[in-house]
């Protein structure tokens, strides 16, 4: 969230009005999240490996804590004026 908040307020600062649409794609394998970000250049916090670890083998488990990071992220970022969200 804070990645896309910095960039919704450099885009205002540069004058640029249109609509800016966070993407969220709820986590199924942690391990595939983290290759996809390591080959973005993308860090990924630290609490978020604390939420997934030991869950490689607990598909149920993974699901509900993926969907409570998602909702955890969309809660932030409506507190910072964010109306609108596409989920992958």
């Amino acid at each position: 969230t804070d990645t896309f908040l910095r960039f919704r307020d450099r885009c205002a600062a540069a004058g640029i009005t249109g609509p800016l649409v966070p993407g969220l794609l709820p986590i199924s394998r942690f391990s595939q999240m983290l290759n996809f970000a390591a080959r973005c250049g993308t860090p990924v916090p630290q609490w978020l490996h604390e939420r997934f670890e030991g869950l490689d083998d607990d598909p149920e488990t993974r699901q509900m804590i993926a969907a409570s990071v998602a909702i955890e992220l969309v809660g932030r970022l409506r507190r910072h004026g964010v109306s609108e969200f596409h989920f992958y």
